[in-house]
Order: C-alpha cells, then sequence, then structure tokens
C-alpha cells in the first residue's frame, strides 16, 4: 500500500482551495495526465461520483470515486471501481490569519494485482506526488 501525505501554506482562502479541488470539470484543463472526467452530483451537493480517465505516455486508465464533501473544509474519496484494492483520501483545507490557508491531501491506495502495481504504479506516483502542485499553480493563475 502507498500512503501519500502533502500539505502546503497558501496565501488564498481555504474558500479559493476548495473551490479549486471541487471543481472537477476544470481538471483537463490543467491536469496534464487527466484526459476527461465525468461527474454525478447528488441535488444536496454534499455527494459527487466522479470517474477519472487518465492518459498519460500512452498508459490509459480509470477510476471512480465517491466524493463526499463538506465545504469550505474537506473532500473525503472512496473508491467505487478502478484498479486497485483500495484507494482512500482527502483533501483539508485549513483557514489560517487573513487570507491564508493550509492544503492537505491524503491518499492510501493499493492496485489490486501486482501486473498493475508494475504497470500503472509509476505513473499513478507521478500524478500523486504532482497533484498539489498542480492545485498551486492552478491558483496562481486564476487567483494572481
Amino acid at each position: 500500500m502507498t500512503i501519500v501525505h502533502k500539505s502546503v501554506l497558501l496565501n488564498y482562502s481555504a474558500e479559493q482551495m476548495y473551490a479549486l479541488v471541487d471543481d472537477m470539470e476544470s481538471y483537463p484543463f490543467f491536469l496534464p495526465w487527466c484526459d476527461r472526467v465525468e461527474i454525478q452530483r447528488d441535488p444536496d451537493g454534499q455527494t459527487v461520483i466522479a470517474s477519472i480517465f487518465l492518459n498519460f505516455c500512452g498508459i490509459t486508465q480509470s477510476f471512480t470515486t465517491c466524493n463526499t464533501h463538506t465545504e469550505p473544509s474537506s473532500i473525503r474519496m472512496k473508491l467505487i471501481r478502478g484498479p486497485f484494492r483500495r484507494l482512500d483520501g482527502q483533501w483539508t483545507f485549513s483557514a489560517l490569519d487573513g487570507n491564508r490557508c493550509r492544503v492537505e491531501l491524503y491518499l492510501n491506495y493499493e492496485f489490486s494485482h501486482f501486473f498493475l502495481e508494475k504497470l500503472l504504479g509509476p505513473v499513478f506516483d507521478m500524478v500523486t506526488n504532482s497533484l498539489v502542485d498542480s492545485f498551486c499553480e492552478r491558483a496562481r493563475k486564476i487567483h494572481g
């Protein structure tokens, strides 16, 4: 099992960073490995079923998670289907003084088969390790 924990302090509000992560429809425009997304939002706005389609160096794969949103403080993810035995995690957005916040990403994942881990592991490691940086860059482009 792989565990990812990334934390960063930013000069943006928790609300601004939450909105960027919540805007899954925009992922293909700024995440270079994201080919497309399919989103189903419940009317309550708190539950989102998201399918992310990866395309990186000729390797294509998709996975679907059920995401529980607590605006503007967290987004929890739990695997529905994909090439994993386990995939769960959480984004946390903590307001600090002024217009600053701490953004944290926790992910736990394990591929369902040894072959998939060897094939997809390096790609997914790159994706998870660059995810927080990608959202920081997105915040700079959108909010200055």
